[in-house]
């Protein structure tokens, strides 16, 4: 089952039925392609949404995972994630700012 999307939604409702149906394109697409989809990331500020994620960082393969106790996260090799981190690093979760 499909979820549409607010950009699909507000195509439809103002009756651009192919716009609508692009954007219903462009998300089944994305969703196939699912984690295979590179995407870069700036200098920034970011909050991540689902509680874990990869990032590549200068040849390392950085693994970010939120668990109930704190944050954890661990060091790869890139290219090798199944080969045992490099290094880890835990943080409880009494040392994290008050969610606001």
């Amino acid at each position: 089952m499909s979820t549409t999307t607010e950009q699909e939604r507000a195509a439809y409702i103002a009756g651009d039925t192919e716009r609508a149906e692009l954007l219903t394109r462009i998300d089944t697409l994305q969703r196939a392609l699912g984690d295979e989809v590179v995407r870069e990331l700036t200098d920034g500020d970011y909050v991540l949404t689902e509680g874990a994620a990869w990032v590549e960082v200068q040849g390392f393969a950085v693994r970010l995972r939120a668990t109930p106790e704190g944050l954890k996260i661990d060091v790869y090799k890139n290219g090798h994630e199944d080969g045992g981190e490099l290094g880890s690093l835990f943080v409880g979760v009494d040392d994290a700012a008050p969610n606001i």
